[in-house]
């Protein structure tokens, strides 16, 4: 689980966004506002950040440049950015040009990102009991054998 902390979010050219620096501050965990306000693009901006591939109904624009600044477990600052150029997304971390997979894969390190609907998938009973087996440090390989087994039994 990262615990790492965004600093810093800019924005040029995603969506209706011209330029924009957002600075968070220490404990920053929610982000909320009115309809209309800009939640979706600072997320679609730290989306392109973080290596996603941008939505193609909002598409990017030739300046589009967004750059994500965090700090990781150490308290070094790492600067995740993307840009487009000639048609293309150009990635980089800490200034150094990189690939979108590199990029997620920093990211996903950095941060976790939850969305309205995602206490939807608690529905799903399977997942509640990983996630509550998971938080307590169980190995539930050996018990999942053995259900599987016991089934197996049951339809013989």
């Amino acid at each position: 689980m990262p615990s790492s902390r965004l600093v810093e979010l800019y924005a040029h050219g995603v969506g209706v966004i011209r330029d924009t620096r957002v600075e968070f501050g220490e404990g920053f965990t929610v982000l909320t506002g009115e309809t209309g306000a800009g939640k979706t693009l600072l997320l679609d901006a730290l989306g392109l950040c973080l290596g996603v591939t941008p939505d193609t109904a909002r598409g990017v624009a030739q300046d589009t440049r967004a750059a994500a600044v965090f700090l990781d477990r150490e308290g070094h600052e790492v600067a995740l950015t993307r840009e487009a150029a000639s048609g293309r997304l150009r990635s980089a971390i800490d200034g150094v040009t990189t690939s979108a997979s590199a990029l997620r894969a920093r990211g996903e390190e950095l941060i976790v990102i939850h969305g309205q609907h995602d206490s939807l998938a608690l529905r799903h009973r399977a997942l509640v009991r990983s996630l509550v087996d998971g938080s307590g440090g169980v190995d539930t390989r050996e018990l999942d054998e053995l259900r599987t087994r016991r089934r197996d039994a049951l339809e013989l």
